[in-house]
């Protein structure tokens, strides 16, 4: 084995101070990464909450979008069926409309029919039966 003593060459005074200021030194290095790293984790777990916040902000938007959307799509088939039964409505109003529109025609012509029919034999006065 080689003698290791001959290669520092200064007293054992020397030697124990340089290893103290070694440790210090080390250690300072070692609290200046732990700080540097609790700083870090720090920033981490706040940015870890921030996001976490912010999901569960989104998921309630979501979630109140959901219901809306829902409730907006129950309202649109709910006026479609109304809008069906207007236009079922109106059809059968237009049918009666029509219907009445050609009784109404019919008997105009009947009567017009009579009333030429009452002064065309010469002052008779015809009578006239409706149907």
């Amino acid at each position: 084995m080689q003698n290791t003593s001959a290669c520092y060459q200064g007293t054992a005074e020397n030697l124990d101070h340089h290893i103290k200021r070694s440790i210090e030194s080390h250690l300072h290095m070692m609290n200046l990464s732990s700080h540097k790293c609790n700083k870090k984790n720090k920033e981490m777990e706040e940015k870890v909450s921030r996001l976490e916040k912010e999901k569960t902000a989104l998921e309630n938007q979501l979630q109140n979008q959901t219901e809306e959307l829902a409730a907006a799509r129950q309202n649109i088939q709910t006026q479609q069926t109304k809008i069906v039964i207007v236009e079922k409505s109106v059809i059968e109003q237009k049918k009666e409309i029509e219907k009445l529109l050609h009784d109404l025609e019919e008997s105009a012509a009947v009567g017009a029919n009579a009333r030429r029919g009452l002064f065309s034999d010469g002052g008779n006065y015809a009578r006239v039966t409706r149907t």
